[in-house]
């Protein structure tokens, strides 16, 4: 009895100071982040593909950045298209940027009916990062600036001369093929289900891989990887970050890029996709690998194999210091891990590493 006593007295207090912890965490580390300066800096964040007032295309950026106390405005801090595509909002910089975090331009597409529709739009109302604008990019990071890039920036309708130029400034080379884990393949757009001969039959989890996607990139070619293809549905990206951040382990949920490390590039993570042993012959003749570069980085470049800027994360404790360390420790859904244990972290760095190298 007495045994089970102080077993029960035990279970109490740990239950208690639990309850403490989950709540003077959060309020220290809310004071903590007031106390904290702004930290002030010159970015251009380049999104065309802004169908609609979500901005879902780089809302993730905007959590980190107000955690970071970097200010940035979601609605009006970056250059690209204005909501529904139809508009240009922000100006493209005179002067050389300290931060170039280059989000996406794949652009925004409407339907027959003239609608902007994400999924089965086939005119571009906008999109298309020019080479005269990459000549920019590269020239700024010659003079000092720190670039990110992520899929779908060297993709199509990117110009052929404009990929290859951030290509050679981010040390990858695109294979043209591009891939995402669906929950329901049934959900797959028409743009995509026109590239499968035959009638789409496809329902349930799968993924698929897609090749003709590159700026200037060959046939266009769809790969369709159902569950006894595959031994999971997402592919799993590894590493380790930066700054002696530790290792991380996550699914990757949303579209990802095969892309290869140029010589002098460093890849600091990687995925795998999650290939059956059957299945490997159906991609093996087209020349993809299981595994695949996600994190490369050259002096003053970082590119990240996915487009984790659309992950659909809400970050609540973005306002307590230290968050970014903690929530990327702890369990996540598959749809928010690459955001915690990958994307906040090494963006956060990425920012950490552009003030140091700017001396403020």
């Amino acid at each position: 009895m007495r045994r089970y006593a102080r077993l029960k007295l035990g279970l109490a207090i740990g239950a208690v100071l639990l309850v403490l912890a989950l709540v003077i965490w959060p309020t220290v580390g809310y004071a903590r982040w007031l106390a904290l300066p702004e930290q002030p800096l010159d970015l251009l964040v380049y999104d065309l593909t802004v169908p609609d007032d979500s901005f879902r295309e780089h809302r993730a950026l905007g959590l980190v950045m107000e955690h970071l106390k970097v200010p940035f405005s979601v609605e009006t801090g970056y250059f690209g298209s204005a909501p529904g595509g139809r508009e240009q909002v922000g100006a493209w910089p005179t002067a050389v940027p300290d931060l170039i975090l280059l989000v996406d331009a794949y652009g925004v597409y409407e339907n027959q009916a003239g609608e902007v529709d994400a999924d089965e739009g086939t005119d571009r109302r906008t999109g298309r990062l020019t080479a005269a604008q990459a000549a920019d990019v590269v020239r700024w990071a010659a003079a000092g600036s720190v670039v990110w890039g992520e899929t779908n920036v060297l993709g199509q309708p990117t110009e052929p001369e404009a990929a290859t130029t951030l290509g050679e400034l981010f040390g990858v080379e695109t294979t043209g093929w591009m891939g995402k884990a669906f929950v329901d393949l049934g959900e797959v757009s028409r743009v995509l289900r026109s590239l499968h001969p035959g009638p789409w039959h496809f329902t349930g989890p799968g993924l698929i891989l897609v090749s003709g996607t590159a700026a200037g990139g060959g046939r266009a070619e769809l790969i369709v990887l159902t569950p006894d293809d595959l031994v999971g549905l997402r592919p799993l990206g590894r590493g380790t970050l930066p700054a002696g951040g530790g290792d991380y382990v996550t699914p990757i949920d949303g579209w990802f890029e095969l892309v290869r490390a140029q010589p002098g590039a460093t890849v600091e993570g990687t995925f795998e996709l999650p290939l059956a042993e059957s299945s490997r012959t159906r991609v093996g003749p087209r020349g993809l690998d299981q595994e695949w570069p996600l994190v490369v980085r050259r002096a003053g470049t970082v590119y990240v194999a996915a487009n984790l800027s659309s992950t659909p994360a809400t970050f609540p404790s973005r306002k307590v210091a230290g968050a970014i360390d903690l929530m990327r420790r702890v369990p996540h859904s598959a749809e928010a891990a690459a955001f915690y244990r990958l994307y906040a972290p090494l963006l956060a760095d990425t920012v950490e590493q552009t003030m140091h190298g700017n001396g403020r």
